[in-house]
């Protein structure tokens, strides 16, 4: 374990646990303002991962294969941010790219060796298109921080024509009882106020391995496996799978 881990997990179990009503709001406030440059450094560093040796990278580079089944589709990215995943897509995709902000330049111009790139501003909960609109969607890093993951699987099964496909790479919560379950408990009301509402320990696989099967949203699962990068602390434990509409 790093050196600001542990430092940090202390100041967080004294606060937790202290009995000295003057200290406890100090140290929480204290913990806060320890763990927000600590949150900051990895979040750039999850940003930047994507590289042939990153098991992060990979697992989008062989979710969004597997997710794009053929040339010219037409694909829907929630949460695209900054759409550093465009240079995974095939050239002949038209992507289409959903967030609750505005795009910046950036994003725009990753997307230059696009067919076509579009945004629309919306909520991954209420998808402002009609059903059956896109080939696929994708999703890397965005059930976590939305209010209601349910609706929003809901909400992607219902902008998916039949038959069309989902991949997500989403971190989810470590397995019950190891070292990083009890971090993530600790650490995760704090990474929802200083990560944009993100949920360090959300069973976000289960969630939507529940969603496949008859007479739900989704029809089969076609792939759904955990893996682990050690370098994306607190959220090493991550998940890459494909459903099918």
């Amino acid at each position: 374990m790093r050196t600001e881990q542990i430092a940090l997990l202390l100041l967080l179990c004294v606060a937790r646990h202290s009995a000295l009503r003057v200290t406890r709001r100090t140290i929480a406030r204290g913990a806060a303002v320890a763990w927000t440059p600590i949150c900051i450094a990895n979040v750039a560093k999850t940003l930047a991962s994507g590289g042939p040796e990153s098991p992060h990278g990979v697992a989008k580079r062989e979710m969004i294969a597997d997710t794009i089944a053929g040339p010219g589709r037409s694909v829907l990215e929630v949460g695209i941010g900054a759409n550093r995943n465009a240079l995974l897509y095939p050239p002949s995709t038209r992507l289409v790219g959903l967030d609750a902000t505005e795009p910046d330049a950036r994003a725009v111009a990753r997307a230059a060796g696009l067919a076509d790139f579009s945004f629309v501003r919306g909520r991954a909960e209420a998808l402002p298109f009609a059903d059956a609109t896109f080939d696929a969607v994708v999703t890397t890093l965005v059930l976590c921080s939305v209010d209601d993951p349910g609706a929003a699987a809901r909400e992607i099964a219902r902008v998916l024509k039949p038959g069309g496909r989902y991949g997500f790479v989403e971190h989810v919560a470590a397995p019950e009882g190891t070292w990083l379950d009890r971090q993530q408990r600790l650490l995760d009301p704090l990474q929802q106020r200083v990560a944009h509402n993100c949920h360090l320990h959300r069973d976000i696989d289960d969630m939507l391995l529940a969603s496949a099967g008859p007479g739900r949203p989704f029809r089969e699962v076609l792939r759904c496996a955990r893996y682990v990068d050690e370098d994306m602390w607190p959220i090493s434990q991550q998940v890459s799978g494909v459903l099918v509409r």
